[in-house]
């Protein structure tokens, strides 16, 4: 009787293990694997401006706050997502995540601010009239813009992720730019921030607060 029931024992957890009928299972075959969140500082940070003529005007980037209106607009770009080897997952959103300066700007950036995407390579040296400084760099005054793909603010009460959710923090979904530009087009030109009301958000030199984007990985990345 005691060899019998050890045996029995023995297949209900064989059963556990191999089936999943028990409370000892592996995982579902179709199941993803947990994300890992990514959170990254951009790289590209590059104001253009109507009366700022030079592109190395010292205004126009490294600097604690930007300012917005109808003939500034700010440049923005990450390298890195033109590598290959960032398992970033399709099914989940690729954010972009910056400051407002105070609660009044907050407020004019929910209803006033969009990212759109740039259509043109640029160079940290683009200045409201051209992409760079060499025969040729002209471009449309303040860059060339995808103006139908242009995404607003995510809406507050709309459920994100922690990163979205600090005081006086905007995000915006960027899943769609990155799939139709970067994963299909292979064209990185980044994104410009354009709003036809005076918006002030904190820039690159914000510690802890520079714009950042966000994406979700299987595993750490390997490089």
């Amino acid at each position: 009787m005691i060899r019998h029931h050890a045996i029995l024992s023995f297949c209900l957890l064989t059963c556990g293990l191999l089936s999943g009928c028990g409370p000892l299972r592996f995982g579902d075959p179709g199941e993803s694997p947990p994300a890992q969140e990514i959170v990254l500082a951009v790289d590209g940070v590059k104001l253009i401006e109507r009366d700022i003529l030079r592109g190395d005007d010292l205004r126009s980037f490294q600097q604690r706050r930007y300012s917005l209106h109808a003939n500034a607009r700010l440049l923005l770009r990450y390298e890195m997502l033109m590598e290959e080897n960032l398992g970033l997952r399709q099914d989940l959103p690729v954010r972009l995540r910056l400051f407002a300066e105070s609660a009044e700007d907050l407020q004019i950036a929910r209803s006033k601010l969009r990212a759109c995407p740039i259509t043109r390579n640029w160079m940290m040296a683009a200045t409201w009239n051209a992409a760079h400084p060499w025969r040729g760099g002209e471009w449309t005054p303040g860059a060339e813009i995808d103006w139908e793909e242009c995404v607003s603010v995510e809406a507050a009460d709309q459920p994100t992720t922690q990163l979205c959710s600090e005081t006086q923090a905007l995000c915006f979904n960027i899943s769609r730019w990155y799939r139709l530009w970067v994963r299909e087009r292979k064209e990185n030109f980044g994104l410009a921030l354009v709003s036809e009301e005076r918006v002030n958000l904190l820039g690159d030199a914000s510690p802890g607060k520079a714009p950042r984007i966000h994406w979700h990985e299987n595993a750490a990345r390997v490089w």
